[in-house]
């Protein structure tokens, strides 16, 4: 879904998006996730509508490191 709205000559856009598929192209087996990107006082405004799964935290590791596993972790 697109929306806009002009404002002194700058387009504000409103998008959002929705997330029905596995990385793999096999359905979600919960709601879709919805995203939505807007302008927000003196930037963007991201608005992500998911579920919890209130996996584990992720082990700690050295910042900038690969990180094997991670989609393990929310």
């Amino acid at each position: 879904m697109l929306n806009s709205l002009c404002v002194g000559c700058i387009l504000l856009t409103v998008m959002e998006f929705q997330i029905k598929h596995t990385w793999d192209s096999l359905p979600l087996h919960h709601k879709p996730i919805k995203i939505r990107f807007s302008p927000g006082d003196g930037g963007l405004l991201m608005q992500v509508n998911a579920p919890f799964f209130n996996d584990p935290p992720a082990p700690a590791g050295p910042p900038g490191e690969a990180f094997g596993g991670l989609w393990n972790y929310e």
